[in-house]
């Protein structure tokens, strides 16, 4: 037989098809199997209520419209995206008391940040509450007996202090529009806590674990801020020393563990095929 030719049959080999086939098949489904970028970009925020004390349906009007707001840059246009805040999907969690003052439903592990609104005892209890859970905690307060509190776990602020954030998205005039009613003072610090929410996660480039970015961000918004190298007061009974905590928050995934990207998983997809393909041509020339 001719050498030429028979070098061509081993070229066209049922073995090289088959090698081919599988090669693809591979391919196909490393990128099938490859996670969705939407489900990393999506976070949880916990609304704790003191129902007793707050018109908890006032409040949640004016979170809701807060993130309704937020600009949603975290899907392609024309695709809905539900609730998202500082660019990210969020899935809004709200516990009320039922005046009882307890959450049964809300167990020790918290979601990335907590919200909280209610009596000044109250919020002082959930700030060393979270300050051990490696959460985050935002609460806006209209009391008289509660000062501003930033720490690397929490803030809390009077909303008279960051009022300038109603009027960037005309929040008044837009809740009339919405809920046909005037806002009330409880759907006003609800508003403000979004806005807070929306402004920290986006400061992060959208990681809700990185509380030190949230506390400087939102501490910017007051006069002094962290890193000025002025002190901020402290609530009594809260301690600074917190327990070392992971550098992965509750109910977020450890990066190390990450599944490959899409692009990671395409090269590697063709680097197989390309080993493949080389074999057989080193095999046509020197068999």
């Amino acid at each position: 037989m001719d050498p030429l030719r028979q070098r061509r049959s081993v070229w066209l080999t049922p073995w090289w098809l088959g090698s081919g086939l599988v090669a693809a098949v591979m391919l196909v489904g490393l990128v099938t199997l490859a996670p969705s970028p939407a489900g990393a970009d999506e976070f949880r925020v916990q609304l704790l209520i003191q129902s007793a004390q707050v018109d908890a349906d006032a409040y949640r009007d004016g979170f809701q419209l807060a993130v309704d707001q937020s600009p949603d840059v975290s899907h392609p246009a024309g695709v809905e995206g539900g609730d998202h805040l500082g660019a990210m999907d969020v899935v809004i969690l709200v516990a009320t008391d039922s005046g009882t003052g307890a959450f049964p439903d809300v167990g020790s592990s918290f979601p990335p940040i907590v919200v909280v609104e209610g009596e000044s005892d109250f919020v002082l209890e959930m700030v060393q509450t979270v300050s051990t859970t490696g959460s985050f905690l935002i609460g806006v307060s209209d009391s008289d007996d509660l000062v501003n509190i930033v720490t690397p776990d929490s803030f809390v602020v009077g909303s008279s202090d960051i009022d300038e954030l109603l009027d960037e998205r005309n929040f008044t005039a837009t809740f009339e529009t919405v809920y046909g009613r005037t806002p009330s003072a409880a759907a006003t610090r609800g508003y403000l806590a979004g806005r807070l929410v929306d402004l920290a996660i986006e400061a992060t480039e959208r990681d809700p674990s990185d509380r030190d970015t949230m506390a400087q961000a939102l501490g910017d918004l007051l006069n002094p801020s962290p890193g000025s190298g002025v002190a901020q007061p402290e609530p009594e009974g809260v301690s600074d020393v917190r327990p070392e905590q992971s550098d992965v928050g509750p109910g977020e995934a450890d990066s190390s563990s990450e599944p490959l990207s899409v692009p990671m998983l395409i090269l590697t997809g063709a680097t197989i095929v390309v080993v493949l393909l080389g074999g057989l041509i080193l095999r046509r020339f020197t068999g």
